[in-house]
């Protein structure tokens, strides 16, 4: 039994992070509140850091903006956390602040490319810096700059190496955000490889949020860079608007929707020479090497 306070503190955090990663956002706001309230007892800060970003992600994921921001501030209010942030966690919460307003497809406030730079002169080889580093390269996705990814992905894919997945606070499943890098680099192959590896673990580990991601960016990728979109690949598509949806992940359903929408009026278009005899389309051979399909 834990009898320490910070140490408890800690414990409940990661009970957050785990239940943000299931989806269970219910469970997430009651281990964060758990652990805050440690935090005031203890005045060890760490937990409260990572429950915050955890709390702070359930929000962005469901589109609520000023919810999210609400948290985030929390992180750099002088004395609640720390009695004076460093610049480490006023970079990390800007970061968030960022890609909260891409989840919604708002226009950023900052240079991507300077935050990017600051990004990369505070973080280092532990836990608290790998869902920034994951952040950093949605925000590259975002913007189509693979340069901006191209140092926060190799950090990352150590990490894997040492047989890290899942980000702690804000959740990211590493592998998928690797995924994203590649795509951005024209990397198709090792992109599709990403992703899928991605979606074996999100599912062994029931992780639907990230499941129902990288199945989007699975059937982003295997369209539009292969031509592929054949019923397996619409069946994914059907599986992560599905999580979306049960989630209530506005933001991230509003595009699946539209990928859905752009995918099904291209197939209309499609000459009927290209339909088998029961009507339904055969996939296309990739036009580059590149998505391998689901078995």
């Amino acid at each position: 039994m834990v009898q320490d306070w910070g140490d408890f503190s800690k414990v409940l955090s990661h009970l957050a992070s785990i239940a943000v990663a299931k989806g269970d956002f219910r469970a997430t706001e009651r281990y964060a509140l758990e652990t805050m309230r440690l935090m005031e007892r203890s005045h060890y800060p760490w937990g409260g850091f990572r429950a915050l970003q955890a709390l702070a992600c359930t929000a962005a994921w469901r589109g609520l903006q000023e919810e999210a921001e609400q948290t985030l501030e929390r992180i750099i209010e002088p004395g609640y956390l720390f009695k004076s942030p460093s610049h480490f966690e006023h970079v990390v919460v800007r970061v968030f602040r960022q890609l909260t307003l891409a989840y919604l497809s708002e226009r950023g406030t900052e240079s991507i490319t300077l935050l990017a730079d600051e990004l990369m002169g505070v973080v280092q080889y532990d836990t608290y810096s790998l869902a920034p580093l994951c952040a950093m390269v949605e925000l590259a996705e975002q913007h189509l700059n693979p340069v901006i990814a191209e140092r926060p992905a190799a950090m990352l894919a150590e990490a894997v190496e040492r047989g890290v997945l899942l980000t702690s606070g804000w959740c990211f499943l590493i592998p998928r955000v690797l995924g994203v890098a590649a795509m951005l680099r024209e990397e198709w192959e090792q992109a599709a490889d990403h992703f899928l590896h991605a979606i074996r673990v999100a599912t062994q580990i029931n992780a639907l949020p990230e499941l129902a991601r990288a199945c989007a960016d699975f059937v982003q990728l295997a369209y539009f860079y292969d031509s592929l979109y054949d019923e397996r690949i619409l069946a994914i598509m059907e599986r992560a608007k599905s999580i979306f949806s049960e989630l209530e992940m506005l933001p991230h359903a509003q595009l699946a929707f539209k990928l859905q929408e752009f995918i099904f009026n291209s197939l209309q278009d499609i000459p009927e020479t290209e339909t088998n005899a029961d009507h339904t389309y055969e996939p296309r051979p990739p036009t580059r090497n590149g998505t391998k399909a689901i078995e």
